[in-house]
């Protein structure tokens, strides 16, 4: 809906793939797949895992490339090589994005929930649980369980 090309979307596990397809991602592959892209680079990177997978991220940036990280371990990148390639790596946080550019943050909200009402943008939540299993949440999100969001409801009963 944001004008993208193709979009690969990278995963932990093969059993995701057909969630990923369903969402309309137009290729997804695992990160073991992900260095064999290395040929192809690609123009935009969304890491939201940092580390080791953050690494392979930069490996298939393409020459004026920009990789956003917006959640996990952030990994060292070499500037030297970012330099020679003019690549960007940028970060992104919802909380500064508030604080400082409030009216911009207020406008992409109304998009987002006329997008919403629609029908064209549609949340995936993959579990609800009581609050009180907020701990089973972040370890579910940890060892990428999860298909989506996980919601914790403080209205369910616990079990």
């Amino acid at each position: 809906m944001a004008g993208a090309g193709t979009v690969i979307a990278v995963v932990s596990s093969a059993e995701k793939r057909e969630f990923l397809l369903g969402l309309g991602a137009d290729r997804v592959i695992t990160y073991e797949d992900l260095r064999l892209i290395a040929e192809r680079p690609v123009d935009v990177v969304l890491d939201g895992v940092g580390g080791e997978a953050q690494q392979l991220c930069l490996d298939v940036l393409a020459p004026f490339g920009r990789l956003v990280s917006y959640n996990g371990d952030g990994a060292i990148a070499n500037v030297n090589e970012l330099r020679m390639y003019a690549q960007t790596v940028i970060g992104f946080s919802m909380a500064p994005y508030f604080q400082q550019r409030r009216q911009e943050y207020d406008e992409n909200l109304r998009n987002l929930w006329s997008l919403r009402a629609s029908g064209a943008l549609r949340p995936v939540i993959s579990t609800r649980l009581p609050l009180e299993r907020a701990a089973d949440a972040h370890r579910m999100v940890e060892n990428r369980q999860n298909l989506g969001k996980i919601v914790l409801r403080p209205d369910l009963p616990a079990s």
